[in-house]
């Protein structure tokens, strides 16, 4: 994720609509991302949902 380590708990809470504690309690595993959120994220940080999941290796959206 290019844009990842510039990105704080802030700016994904207000990019997602929801309060930092619920962005750490999502990166922490303590809740889910929505399938809404998840694809909010994937455009922003320009990758495939696959590898903001984890499924893939390959953040680009087009495997090479």
């Amino acid at each position: 994720m290019l844009k990842s380590s510039d990105t704080s708990q802030r700016d994904l809470a207000r990019l997602l609509g929801v309060t930092e504690q619920a962005v750490s309690n999502k990166m922490r595993g303590k809740a889910r991302f929505s399938g809404e959120e998840l694809v909010m994220m994937a455009v922003f940080f320009d990758v495939s949902l696959d590898y903001l999941t984890g499924i893939s290796n390959y953040p680009s959206k087009i495997q090479r």
